[in-house]
C-alpha cells in the first residue's frame, strides 16, 4: 500500500520496513491521517519513536509501507491493538514498538484550565542549552521543505483569514510586555535582512488606500521640517597653508577650488587625513 493510504476510518494498522522486515503496530480513529502524521514527524526527524526514526533515516521513505490489519469501532481500538501486540510481538529484534501495552489516545480529550496552568508553570523559565540548539539545528539540515505547490496551497488557505478581536488584543499585550532582552534578540536576528522585491511590491499594494492611524500621523507631522528653513551645515576647511575658513556650502566650495566633495566628507569623518592638502571638519552648533 502506498503512503497515501485511502482509508479514513478507525482501525489497527501496521507499518513495515521492507529492508529488514521489522514492523510497528498502532491504532487510530483515522488511519490515513495517522499515517500522514507519522510521515511528517519522520521527515522532520521529530518522531517520538527513536527506533522507527533511526530506521527511516537509514533506509528512506521508500522502504516503508502501511497496511490496515483490522477496521473496527473506535470503542474497541485499544482492545484490538493489544491483541495484535500480544500475538505479533513487534518488539526489539522483531519490530519498532516500545510500549508492550496499548494506550488510549488523548485525541478529543479536553484539557482543563487547571491542567493548562500546570503545563504553563512547568514550561516557564525553561531554556534550551546551546548544545541542544546545535543538535536540533544539525538534525534539521537537509530536511525536506514544503514544495512550491504546497506553499501556494498554504498561502491560499491563509489569505482572507481574520483574527478575532480577542486574539488581536492578546498579541498586542504580548508585544508590549516583551522584555528588553527579547527585543534585543529580535533586533539582532533581523539585522541585515531585506525583503525580496516581490515582497516589497506586495506590501506596497497592501498599504495603498489604507489610512494611517491618527497617532502615527501626529508623529510624522511632528518630524516634518518647514520647507525653506532647513538648518545649513557648517564646515571648517583648512588650506594647505594652514588657513582656516568657515563655510556653509561644502559642495560649492569644492567646485570652486577643484576638490572632490565626497572625499572631503571622508576627511571630515576622520577616515582620511587630507585631500590635496586640504583638511575639513564639521562645525557642530
Amino acid at each position: 500500500m502506498s503512503p497515501k493510504h485511502p482509508l479514513s476510518t478507525a482501525g489497527i494498522y501496521i507499518i513495515t520496513c521492507t529492508v529488514n522486515g521489522k514492523i510497528y503496530i498502532g491504532s487510530s480513529v483515522n488511519i490515513k491521517r495517522r499515517w500522514s502524521q507519522h510521515v511528517s514527524d519522520l521527515k522532520t526527524r521529530t518522531h517520538d519513536n527513536c527506533y522507527l526514526q533511526n530506521a527511516w533515516n537509514r533506509h528512506g521513505e521508500k522502504a516503508f509501507k502501511i497496511d490496515a490489519l483490522e477496521l473496527c469501532d473506535k470503542s474497541i481500538l485499544v482492545e484490538r491493538e493489544q491483541f495484535y501486540l500480544d500475538t505479533m510481538k513487534p518488539f526489539k529484534s522483531r519490530g519498532f514498538n516500545i510500549a508492550i501495552t496499548a494506550q488510549k489516545s488523548q485525541l478529543g480529550r479536553p484539557v482543563t484550565p487547571e491542567h493548562r496552568a500546570k503545563i504553563s508553570a512547568a514550561r516557564k523559565g525553561h531554556s534550551v542549552s546551546e548544545e541542544t540548539r546545535a543538535k536540533l539545528s544539525k538534525a534539521q539540515k537537509g530536511v525536506a521543505r514544503h514544495s512550491e505547490e504546497t506553499k501556494q496551497k498554504i498561502g491560499a488557505a491563509s489569505r482572507g483569514r481574520k483574527k478575532s478581536p480577542e486574539t488581536v488584543e492578546k498579541m498586542r499585550i504580548a508585544q508590549r510586555n516583551r522584555s528588553p532582552e527579547r527585543n534585543l534578540k529580535i533586533s539582532m536576528a533581523l539585522k541585515g535582512k531585506m525583503h525580496l522585491p516581490k515582497a516589497l511590491e506586495e506590501m506596497n499594494k497592501a498599504r495603498k488606500g489604507v489610512p494611517l492611524p491618527l497617532a502615527q500621523r501626529a508623529k510624522i507631522k511632528a518630524s516634518w521640517k518647514p520647507v525653506g528653513y532647513a538648518i545649513p551645515k557648517k564646515w571648517i576647511v583648512t588650506s594647505p597653508d594652514g588657513i582656516r575658513i568657515e563655510i556653509v556650502n561644502l559642495a560649492k566650495f569644492c567646485r570652486e577650488h577643484g576638490l572632490d566633495s565626497a572625499t572631503m566628507n571622508v576627511v571630515a569623518r576622520g577616515k582620511m587625513k587630507s585631500h590635496k592638502g586640504w583638511k575639513c571638519e564639521r562645525l557642530d552648533e
